[in-house]
Parts: C-alpha cells; structure tokens; sequence
C-alpha cells in the first residue's frame, strides 16, 4: 500500500496523516518500546526471584551495608 501511494507522487506529509499510514507508525513505535521495556523488567524480576530463592538478597544488601559505612 505505501509504495502504491508513493508511487503515486503524492506529497510525504499527506502520506504520513493517512489514517492507515498513522495507525501503522503508531503500531510500530508501541511494539518497539514494548519490546525494548520487556528485557529489562524480565531481567530484574527474575533476578529478584533468584536472589529471594537461593539468599542472593541478603547477601547483596549486608554488602551494600558494609560498604556504605
């Protein structure tokens, strides 16, 4: 569809606040921040629930502790 209407020597501003055109940019923008967020917030999740399992915790808050001191 997009090449149909560049092809079609249609100025890029009016391609772009296309309904359709819109949506699709919308769409993409969403899915990439989405992915992008979804690594990190995995990451930390699952650190805290390896760490609550296996006593990691602990030992990297008693650490934090003795070296603020």
């Amino acid at each position: 569809m997009p090449l149909i209407l560049l092809a079609a020597d249609a100025p890029l501003v009016k391609l772009i606040n296309l309904n359709s055109i819109a949506t699709e940019i919308t769409a993409a923008i969403a899915g990439s921040i989405g992915i992008i967020l979804s690594v990190p917030i995995t990451a930390v999740v699952a650190g805290y629930l390896m760490g609550k399992e296996t006593g990691i915790a602990e030992s990297i808050q008693d650490y934090a502790k003795q070296n603020k001191e």
